[in-house]
């Protein structure tokens, strides 16, 4: 007969919080969070109406040339990805779908090579007018939009910038149970 093994977990003071009764429920912290987030919507709004700007000098600098240097795309990936995060967000999928597609060819403009300007401004002109116009640009204003956008990107055959990585079902599979 083995004698059982004693196990010390010693006292600590997160240990201590942790096993506190309190806090507030589960559904009214994801409510709470979700007010304060909206709270910000205005200055998330601004935000990205600057980063728009941003992307409109970097775009009009070259405009004599037609031609982005690498350090500008790279500017435009960093701008844009704020953009991506804002939209997501909150909830604004066409200029998100806008964003991202911008994304995807200055990234595909890097990975050639390539510094076409047309492709990043015609992206910009559409992330302006998505985003100036709001909630007044009807759905299908913003299919039309993204329509196009999308054959730019198929004009490139650039891939998105997410294809190719593991979904999270192929980076931890599944393991089988045993029978």
């Amino acid at each position: 007969m083995s004698t059982p093994i004693r196990t010390f977990f010693p006292r600590t003071r997160l240990s201590e919080l942790a096993a506190r009764a309190g806090g507030m429920p589960r559904d009214l912290a994801i409510e709470s969070a979700k007010a304060s987030l909206e709270t910000m919507r205005g200055e998330s709004t601004l935000e990205i109406a600057r980063s728009i700007g941003e992307l409109e000098k970097i775009v009009a600098a070259p405009a004599a040339a037609a031609k982005l240097g690498r350090g500008q795309l790279t500017s435009v990936l960093r701008v844009t990805d704020q953009i991506v995060s804002l939209a997501g967000m909150f909830d604004l999928t066409g200029l998100d779908v806008a964003a991202r597609s911008l994304c995807d060819v200055a990234d595909g403009l890097l990975n050639r090579g390539m510094d076409d300007l047309e492709p990043v401004a015609v992206h910009v002109q559409a992330l302006r007018l998505m985003a100036s116009s709001g909630a007044a640009l009807p759905p299908e204003g913003v299919a039309t939009i993204l329509g196009e956008l999308a054959k730019v990107v198929a004009h490139f055959n650039f891939t998105p910038i997410g294809a190719g990585v593991p979904a999270d079902d192929e980076l931890c599979p599944a393991l089988p149970l045993a029978g």
